[in-house]
Parts: structure tokens; sequence; C-alpha cells
């Protein structure tokens, strides 16, 4: 086995047994041993935060609120005062609940979108803020700084390096795709679908390998219900979780049972319980309406041209943010062309992924493929949205960026011979050219 990670807590080293394991210097002592090298069983969850730990976490937590702290100033901006002024100019403490019961957008758009948790408590905020925006910023800082921490933990996990982590989570923090979502009221649901549904695979991840109450587990599965009534792009997490578990937590287990188990099966539980709810106040509007929807009316060339459009430009914006902006409507031009350049972002993509696969750790390089797939699914407008590209959209998947990052640090600080350090730079070249 050649030097990488070996994940969540543990990192192999090559030219050794196949159940070598040195823990990083400074690391929790009460880590489970695991049995197996890459190609055999092993268990690699770490432990909890430890005091040196902290100070990674607050590194990252600093560094993500800075990055993002002049949207302190900014005024209201796309749909902003459409939610503070117009959406919940009527909001009262008695009333408040009964947005659990109401459209997102209530009747000022078309379209089916169920978002009670984020509805309320954006309902709570303009009752404590009002109409002025510099309340709900300082609260989605607040909440970015948590999903930042949140995605250092899962990193740490996948390398047992503090230090790779570290530099994972601050591409995360300080990614410039997630200006849109820090920086605007209406993007706080993405913050807040992302926050509950990090914590429930952290929880998950933390759980998993261990045997602990089962009434501890109703936490992770309501904290994805949590997550669903956000925001629900993260529809795809218990499919993450299904990736976790079976490429770096059962690989001692052959068949399906090495992906769904028990802990899996019951993420249906809360999915079940949202459509349920979402069914009962939209009825069938379960997708925007042709008028509200951007592909109404196109022909079936078109729709797969949309396609090939919105998941060719979030791929360069996730490597490449350049030319951001909230409006992306230009691209219907593009759609009814051919979308040359967004199809060779595709293909790099592929291409770059194999070739990622041959120099890291290719379980974490799979789970980052995984994850950027089934996060971006839901807003990839193969079921038509209300938009071509929206950059508040890429705020769960950019965790992808992240996974990559981490791997290539992982595999610099792990690279002993002259010729793995060569290949490191060449990966680290991969993901920040291509």
């Amino acid at each position: 086995m050649s030097n990488h990670s070996n994940a969540f807590g543990h990192v192999a080293t090559g030219g050794g047994s196949p159940g070598g394991r040195v823990r990083e210097s400074g690391a929790s002592s009460n880590l489970p041993s695991g049995s197996g090298g890459d190609g055999g069983g092993g268990r690699y969850f770490g432990a909890g935060v430890s005091q040196a730990e902290r100070q990674w976490v607050s590194g990252v937590a600093i560094l993500a609120v800075g990055s993002f702290a002049l949207a302190l100033l900014n005024a209201p901006i796309g749909d902003d005062r459409l939610m503070m002024v117009k959406r919940l100019g009527d909001v009262s403490f008695g009333g408040l609940f009964s947005l659990l019961i109401e459209r997102y957008w209530g009747g000022l758009h078309a379209g089916g979108l169920y978002r009670p948790v984020s509805l309320f408590l954006l309902g709570f905020q303009k009752l404590l803020f009002g109409a002025e925006p510099t309340g709900y910023h300082a609260v989605s800082l607040l909440l970015h700084a948590g999903c930042s921490v949140l995605v250092f933990r899962l990193l740490r996990r996948l390398t047992g390096l503090r230090a790779a982590a570290f530099v994972g989570a601050v591409l995360f923090a300080c990614h410039p795709i997630h200006a849109e979502a820090v920086a605007t009221v209406y993007g706080q649901a993405g913050l807040w679908s992302a926050l509950f549904g990090l914590a429930a695979l952290d929880r998950y991840t933390s759980w998993v390998i261990r045997p602990v109450p089962a009434k501890r587990w109703v936490w992770v599965y309501v904290l994805y219900l949590l997550a669903l009534g956000s925001k629900e792009s993260v529809v795809m997490l218990p499919a993450a979780a299904v990736l976790i578990r079976g490429l770096f937590s059962r690989t001692d287990t052959t068949g399906w049972r090495r992906w769904v188990g028990g802990h899996e099966a019951w993420f249906a539980a809360p999915l079940v319980v949202y459509l349920i709810a979402r069914l009962a106040v939209l009825g069938v509007a379960d997708v925007p309406a042709a008028a509200s929807s951007v592909a109404g009316g196109y022909p079936l060339w078109a729709r797969a041209n949309l396609v090939i459009v919105t998941l060719g430009t979030y791929l360069r914006l996730l490597v490449v943010p350049w030319g951001q902006t909230i409006d992306y409507s230009h691209l219907r031009d593009v759609i009814f062309g051919f979308p040359l350049l967004e199809l060779a972002w595709l293909l790099g993509a592929v291409f770059g992924l194999r070739a990622l696969m041959r120099v890291l750790d290719r379980r974490v390089v799979l789970l980052a493929a995984g994850w950027l797939v089934l996060m971006i699914l839901p807003v990839a407008n193969v079921w038509p949205i209300g938009a071509v590209v929206a950059e508040h959209c890429l705020y769960i998947p950019s965790v992808a960026v992240a996974m990559l990052a981490t791997a290539v640090f992982s595999r610099v600080h792990h690279g002993r011979a002259r010729r793995n350090r060569v290949r490191a730079r060449l990966a680290m070249g991969v993901v920040v050219v291509v």
C-alpha cells in the first residue's frame, strides 16, 4: 500500500504490514484501532475534539467570519427585501408557527417550495431585526462559521491530520463562491440546511462504528429532517452516508451490507415525514410551474443543453470563481446554441478525477466525486428549477473541493519518496488549475 491517509483517525504508511497504523502526534489516545489495509477491513473514525484541536477549530471559525465580515455592511440585494418586507412583513409572535404550514414564498412566487424550518427561523429574525439586514447578516456569518467547523471535523476524520483538515476547511470557509449564500438574507436557507445536514453527518460518522444507545441515533434523523425543512437540496445526504460507510467504515464487509445497514435505512423515516408534510402543504405542485421554471416550454434537446450548461458552469465556479453574479440569465442564450465550454468542463472534471485517483487516496477522491454528484444533482436542472445557475446552490457541494484539497495536502505530508512528492504537486496542479 502506498503512502497515504487511511482515513478517519488513522494514517497508513507504506512499506509496512497491511495492518500498520501510526497516529498523528497529539491525537486523542482513545482512537479505535482498525484492522486491514486498503483492501482489508478497518474502522477509521476518530475520537472527539481535543484541546489542541480546539485551536484549529477556532482558526477555521475566525477565518470563516473574517472572509465575509464586510457583508455586515451590505444593503438588501436580490430577493432580500422581498423576503424581509413582503413575505415576512406581517409576521408576529402569535403567527410565527403558522409559517411551518405555508409555502416558502407564500403567494409571491409560483412553484413548489416548502422550507418551513428556514422560513420559521427567518420569521423569528424578522421579529428581532425588522427590515434592517445587519442582524440577518450577523446570523449568516455565525452559520457559515459553524458549517466550516463541521467541515473541518469531517475532513479531520478523513485524513487523521489536523493540518490537512485545516487546509480543506479554510478553502471551504474562504471560497468566493459562498458570497451569495453568506452575504444575502435569502441565501440563509442554504446555510441552515447545510448546518443541520453537516451536523447530522458529524454525529453519523461519530457513532456509526461505536455501540451507542439507539436513542442517540434519533438526533441524526432529527437533524436530517431539520436540514430538509430548511432547504430540500440536501435530500441526497443519506446517500453520502452510504458512501462513507462503504468506503471507510465497513470495508471488512462484503455485498450490500458493506454499504447499507439499519442506521442508513432509518434515514428514510425523516424523508417520508418531510414528503408527507410537503404534499399536505403544496399538493401536487412539487416542481416550479411552467411560468416559473427555467425550462418552461423548452424542447427536449434544449433541456439537455440546460443540464450541460448548469453543470459545466457550476464546475467552473467551484474551481475558477470568476465573473460571479447573482443573475445568470445570460446563459439562456448558450442553452439554445452549442455549450462547448460547459461540456469541456464536464469532461475535464471526469478525466481530472480519474487522474487524481492515481496519486491520491482513492477512497477520498471517490467520496469527493460522489459528494459532488449527489449534492449538485438536485440543483442541476435535471428536474427543472427556477434558475439556470444560482451560486448559493453550490454551498454544500463545495465540500467536495475541500475534500480534494485535504487529500492533496495529506499526500504531500506523507509523501516521503521524491516520486511521491512530484506526483502530489501534480495532483495539486490538477485541483487548482483544472
